[in-house]
């Protein structure tokens, strides 16, 4: 794909610009969605009411409801726009350019800050609040929600980058038992180019879940509550 890839006037990729661009999927891909992940479980074990439906999805999902896939999906997109693993993207101005009234000449580093928008109220009120319910349903646009970047630029492996974080999630929830913790939430700081949790978004695991029970129980019909805004919350112990 990438050896056939051209841009709008036709050029392919040199032997370099290849290289990179698999040293980019390789490497960078499995360091942001690995990092997506941490914070995702380091936001649950903070919030156990959004923890116990989350886990309600991931049993759901397993048993094939629909339901279950849009509630973790939903988790996966606040906490990318909560948490953004790249903060700030960086783009030379191939031209001049006129932006809010300012004049920029080419060869200038726009940077665009990928986490003050995600942070605006205006665009999502009560922006500190990790809320995953405002995710369900919801229409995206790609210029008030752009973890993966946006434009002609925008991350090839987006699309992969969300499925794996909502199987990665299932997986985890519906086998293990996270303890939920009172303690503050961890800080992003800079590693590279990207903000892991500051203490490696450490957290507790209480028991292993017994994967055949809880699957034979949401097939007979227990489905998902969680993402219908119903339904019982799971009981999970504190730290």
């Amino acid at each position: 794909m990438l050896v056939r890839a051209a841009d709008e006037d036709g050029r392919t990729m040199t032997e370099r610009e290849l290289r990179d661009q698999l040293i980019t999927l390789l490497v960078a891909g499995h360091d942001t969605t690995a990092t997506g992940l941490s914070w995702a479980l380091e936001r649950l074990t903070r919030h156990p009411v959004t923890l116990a439906k989350a886990v309600q999805a991931a049993d759901a999902s397993a048993a094939g409801d629909p339901a279950g896939d849009e509630y973790l999906d939903a988790v996966a997109k606040e906490t990318l726009r909560i948490r953004p693993v790249v903060y700030d993207v960086g783009r030379v101005l191939t031209e001049a350019v006129e932006v809010a009234g300012y004049r920029l000449p080419a060869g200038v580093m726009v940077v665009p800050a990928i986490g003050l928008v995600h942070a605006s109220a205006q665009l999502y009120p009560d922006p500190e609040r990790f809320d995953p319910d405002r995710m369900v349903g919801a229409t995206l646009s790609p210029t008030t929600w752009l973890p993966f970047g946006g434009g002609n630029r925008r991350c090839l492996g987006a699309t992969f980058a969300m499925v794996e974080m909502r199987v990665v999630l299932r997986e985890i929830l519906r086998r293990v038992e996270l303890s939920t913790t009172t303690t503050s939430g961890e800080r992003p700081k800079l590693k590279h180019v990207i903000m892991v949790p500051h203490r490696g978004a450490r957290i507790r695991v209480r028991a292993t879940r017994d994967v055949s029970a809880t699957s034979q129980a949401t097939a007979q019909g227990a489905g998902c509550p969680a993402a219908r805004g119903g339904g019982p919350s799971r009981a999970v112990g504190s730290q």
